[in-house]
């Protein structure tokens, strides 16, 4: 039977169902007492298609069939778009870890007691932050010095303006403070350690305030060392752009002993970046915030500055 210039020779009531879908309608005309006919008329932007004369024993496979039609492009969707851990954390990544990048900053240190000291320094990072190289401007008294930090810190060399010298520190010292502030050197110089170093997972979402957020939880996976067993983040579901950060040092512990927060983010060269990072330890109940003054995406740091010879230079 043809699927157009056919019309129904019974008598059709007036009842009509219409249902418009992104610029589709769907029109389905039941037919009379006898219910032995149906009509249904896809009316699309380009195509016309009719579907006519179904017996009541077809009613329900055809009802069946629409359905899926209708669901399964949105189910498809929906599963695609499903966040997990470990893309999340990619994410995560990729904005938190550029090509090459230089900075100036501002670090102001704030102990238990409430005293202040502040250091100046510039920041140049290149392969992802696998490399990181800071010199310092300020205070006066480590005005030269420079730290240059390799595989993710797990390599340390320090350059001691005073006397000329450089010194390798042993692997475990990125555990130590920087400069005495709240910041470790894994912290400032770790590169990609939460995705070469954790496992993730992710926990559900958990706003930070009012901002839409997921809830990751990073697990220290073995023979990594990495100063933190736990790391729990609060990204904003927009662009998974982090806003806290939470160190647990020790498995299975429930407080955190650092949180990292991180705003005033703004667009910079396209990329979202913190202009100020707070570093909070809930022990010592001290505090560090680096302000960040200068940054710039688009420097070509060249690979030679990145080597212990350069730092006599």
């Amino acid at each position: 039977m043809p699927l157009s210039g056919f019309s129904c020779k019974r008598h059709i009531t007036n009842l009509t169902i219409f249902s418009y879908i992104l610029q589709h309608s769907v029109l389905i005309c039941y037919t009379g007492s006898v219910f032995d006919r149906w009509c249904f008329r896809f009316n699309f932007t380009f195509f016309h298609i009719r579907i006519m004369s179904f017996r009541r024993t077809n009613l329900f496979l055809l009802a069946l069939f629409l359905l899926f039609l209708l669901q399964a492009p949105f189910s498809v969707a929906a599963k695609a778009a499903a966040p997990d851990g470990p893309s999340l954390i990619a994410r995560v990544n990729a904005l938190l870890n550029r090509k090459s990048v230089f900075m100036k900053n501002v670090m102001t240190v704030t102990d238990s007691s409430g005293r202040e000291r502040k250091l100046a320094y510039e920041s140049r990072g290149r392969d992802y932050n696998e490399k990181t190289l800071i010199c310092y401007s300020a205070p006066a008294r480590i005005r030269g010095q420079a730290i240059l930090m390799l595989n993710n810190a797990d390599d340390i060399w320090m350059y001691f303006a005073r006397t000329g010298r450089v010194r390798k520190l042993a692997t475990h010292a990125k555990r130590n403070s920087m400069e005495g502030s709240d910041f470790s050197f894994e912290d400032i110089g770790g590169g990609n350690l939460f995705v070469t170093d954790y496992s993730s997972r992710l926990e559900g979402e958990e706003p930070v305030n009012g901002v839409a957020c997921y809830r990751l939880r990073l697990t220290r996976k073995p023979g990594s060392s990495s100063a933190y067993a736990t790391l729990v983040m609060r990204i904003r579901k927009s662009d998974c752009y982090p806003l806290v950060i939470e160190y647990f040092k020790g498995a299975g512990k429930t407080t955190p002993d650092k949180r990292l927060l991180l705003s005033a983010i703004v667009p910079v060269q396209g990329v979202p970046t913190a202009r100020r990072l707070t570093m909070l330890d809930l022990r010592d109940r001290s505090s560090t915030v680096i302000t960040v003054e200068v940054v710039d995406y688009k420097s070509d740091i060249g690979a030679g500055a990145f080597t212990v010879q350069a730092l006599n230079q």
